[in-house]
């Protein structure tokens, strides 16, 4: 988790992602003797999967275009595209509904929520690190990381702002709303905390899809969003360690 953090370029990243998610289906299997578990681990790896294939699209498009792996080098990729005026705008908005695919399925958005529930068949303290870490907030990261990228042509902001954003933050708020309607009407409390951080990673979407400003700026949507995540990692954590069994 701390290598996917602090990587300097995607593949890179993209490795220590993988890394992570293979430790998920680990964790979430701990229990190996029992056939529920096993379930679970695999419905966790195969759902998260979907999102990892369109992530790796999105760096292989990055990479044909701008021939680097390297947040530096990309971003200095597009800045120079854009002050050229050869910035293939249309080509990176495809790059970005990639990323927020990687986005939604890592950090257990609609549609693909469904997997965060199962992964209750962990012990209470795998899902304690699950729910605080990076192995669930990794998306939001992700797009938290991509935003700032994208942010480096003003212009490219402006062009994701009508279609990009407005997903991003629909798909936050419908994740909350639901998330939290399934809370209210589960009596497990495990579960009840696995949908509370499905509903409140909503609110983090929520925040990265009001990110963008009218001038192609960031605003504290982003801020907003990042804070919530580090305080939430504390409280869930601590839920989850109280709930106990």
């Amino acid at each position: 988790m701390i290598g996917l953090v602090i990587s300097d370029n995607m593949l890179e990243m993209f490795i220590f992602w993988e890394m992570v998610g293979l430790c998920s289906y680990a964790l979430i299997s701990f229990w190996y003797k029992k056939p529920e578990s096993i379930k679970a681990g695999v419905k966790v790896f195969i759902m998260t999967r979907i999102g990892d294939i369109a992530l790796l699209g999105a760096i292989g498009i990055l990479y044909m275009m701008f021939t680097t792996f390297s947040f530096q080098g990309v971003i200095k990729g597009i800045q120079d595209g854009a002050a050229a005026g050869t910035l293939n705008t249309p080509l990176l908005v495809v790059v970005a509904f990639l990323v927020l695919g990687g986005a939604i399925a890592k950090s257990a958005q609609l549609p693909l929520f469904t997997w965060l529930y199962s992964a209750m068949e962990a012990p209470t303290s795998v899902s304690a690190l699950l729910h605080a870490a990076t192995m669930v907030k990794a998306g939001i990261y992700l797009l938290a990381r991509f935003i700032l990228i994208f942010a480096a042509a003003p212009a490219l902001i402006i062009a994701l702002q009508p279609y990009w954003f407005p997903t991003i933050a629909w798909i936050g708020v419908l994740t909350a709303i639901v998330g939290a309607t399934l809370a209210l009407t589960t009596t497990d409390i495990k579960g009840v905390l696995a949908y509370s951080t499905v509903s409140q990673i909503g609110f983090m979407m929520a925040g990265l899809g009001s990110a963008a400003t009218s001038a192609g700026l960031i605003g504290d949507g982003w801020f907003a969003s990042l804070f919530h995540m580090v305080s939430h990692a504390f409280f869930e954590g601590l839920g989850f360690l109280i709930a106990g069994g």
